[in-house]
């Protein structure tokens, strides 16, 4: 596999994780804001920028100085918002090394509400970039690491692997981060390395000194959220077995565990550890066994009530022969029990969409469930906030579908698209339910822009109107084909 395999890679149609395949993203945390989920993630894929002659190098996410932003309304129809410039020359943070696992939360201060995205820059601080948007552009407010080995009780000794927070800005406004890792602790059960620190009312300060967490047998990978009143702090094990810490083995080895509290600092106490998920490994055993199926998570509660659980895995890239380290996110429901205990499994199937999708709106192209021989670009500034992205063919033949897309009693009338193509005609066919013959509705015909920058209005009228709720495909019969948005039309 060469590093332009990746458009090749795909989810089966009806399969809703991962829940993007054009790049690669580990360590997702989402946020809900109003009514749109948006989830976060390192950009695994800019480790293979240290490529050489096309051949995918082993993630040790020393490149990786870049995050992934993809926005949904329905949990099941991704927008790619594209590639958020981070650390180093091309970032706003330039003190920084790199940029992994994300943190994101939003508040409003003086009238405004802003947003807060902390980053891991590698294993020895953390950064924090703000914003007016939950897609940016972000800026760095302090121009150096929000927590840093000069902070209180942050120490080497104290705290080995300095990185992956998590954010809770409680119900009085009282923000709260949490960070840590085991490093090469000598003690495996009780190594008190996670941490929790209140931040100042701005969200960029600290208000008090960090104070640790007693997580049994932690890893690394802090989560933390409040439900039904209560505080749930969650970490991924580490990798030990019963010969190196035999009374916290039954929380399995690289699982995500979680402890409940009556306060978010633990004042009062932690719960014991319990495991919510285990290991990727668990549920996907053809994963080559290695010591990179490391397991990272965040857990979200939508506004609808239910519970998710946000994680990676490397499932895609060993499916395509990637065995080099390389993960994709995937989304799962979690069940909670009488007693506040928490349930999850991995799978491929996913959740199920919460709501129907809208074809009547201006749709960015970038925006499916579902693709294969495409991969998005940067496009057109629309002068809005987003970091527009545009969907390109890669291959003839290739397609994106996106599920449930809801035409309604009128029905749609007409399809428009924003296209380019640089050089030469070709086509895009527009299909319900699936990709045979049987099932094409109308093709919008494609000529040559002379610019990849060029984009041109094309229409298609349908012979009869499309009712109903049905999963939509577009197919390309030409590579090089870019589009922008589109909208049907009643």
């Amino acid at each position: 596999m060469n590093t332009n395999d990746i458009t090749k890679t795909t989810k089966k149609v009806g399969n809703n994780n991962p829940i993007a395949t054009q790049r690669f993203m580990a360590d997702p945390y989402a946020i809900e804001y109003e009514g749109v989920v948006y989830v976060y993630g390192t950009n695994d894929s800019e480790q293979m920028t240290d490529s050489v002659s096309g051949e995918i190098p082993v993630n040790n996410y020393s490149k990786i100085r870049t995050l992934n932003c993809y926005s949904s309304k329905d949990m099941v129809n991704w927008t790619d918002e594209g590639v958020i410039s981070v650390a180093g020359e091309e970032g706003p943070a330039k003190w920084a090394t790199n940029s992994w696992a994300p943190a994101v939360a939003y508040k409003e201060i003086e009238g405004q509400t802003k947003f807060f995205l902390y980053f891991a820059d590698n294993g020895g601080g953390i950064g924090v970039l703000q914003a007016d948007s939950p897609t940016g552009p972000w800026k760095d407010p302090i121009g150096k690491a929000l927590i840093s080995r000069d902070v209180p009780n942050c120490s080497g000794a104290e705290i080995p692997w300095l990185f992956d927070p998590a954010v809770l800005v409680d119900d009085d406004g009282q923000g709260y981060l949490y960070f840590g890792g085991i490093g090469e602790a000598e003690d495996r059960e009780h190594p008190k390395c996670i941490h929790v620190v209140k931040l100042g009312d701005d969200m960029i300060s600290l208000k008090e000194d960090p104070v640790e967490i007693d997580a049994p047998a932690p890893f690394e990978d802090s989560g933390i959220n409040k439900i039904n009143g209560k505080y749930y702090y969650s970490y991924c094990t580490n990798f030990d077995d019963e010969s190196t810490r035999p009374t916290t083995s039954d929380l399995g080895i690289a699982n995500i565990a979680y402890m409940i509290s009556e306060d978010p600092m633990g004042v009062t106490g932690w719960s014991e550890a319990k495991s919510v998920l285990d290991n990727p490994k668990s549920y996907f055993p053809e994963m080559p066994d290695n010591d990179n199926n490391n397991n990272h998570h965040c857990m979200f509660e939508k506004s609808d009530g239910n519970l998710y659980i946000f994680y990676h895995t490397q499932k895609m890239a060993s499916d395509a022969g990637n065995t080099k380290g390389y993960r994709t996110t995937g989304v799962d429901r979690v069940t909670m029990g009488e007693n506040g205990e928490l349930s999850a499994a991995m799978t491929m199937a996913g959740v199920e969409a919460v709501s129907t999708f809208d074809p009547y709106d201006t749709i960015p192209a970038a925006t499916f469930a579902w693709s294969e021989g495409t991969t998005t670009v940067e496009g057109p500034d629309h002068g809005d906030a987003r970091n527009n992205r545009v969907l390109l063919s890669v291959d003839k033949g290739a397609y994106v579908g996106l599920e449930a897309v809801d035409f309604g009693t009128l029905g749609a009338k007409s399809l428009t698209m924003s296209v380019a193509k640089e050089n030469g005609n070709g086509g895009i066919e527009v299909y319900l339910e699936d990709c045979d013959q049987r099932s094409l509705v109308g093709r919008l015909e494609v000529t040559e822009t002379g610019s990849e920058e060029t984009f041109q209005t094309l229409r298609v009228n349908f012979d009869k109107a499309l009712t109903g709720t049905h999963r939509l495909f577009f197919v390309f019969d030409q590579k090089d084909i870019l589009v922008d948005t589109w909208k049907f039309e009643q």
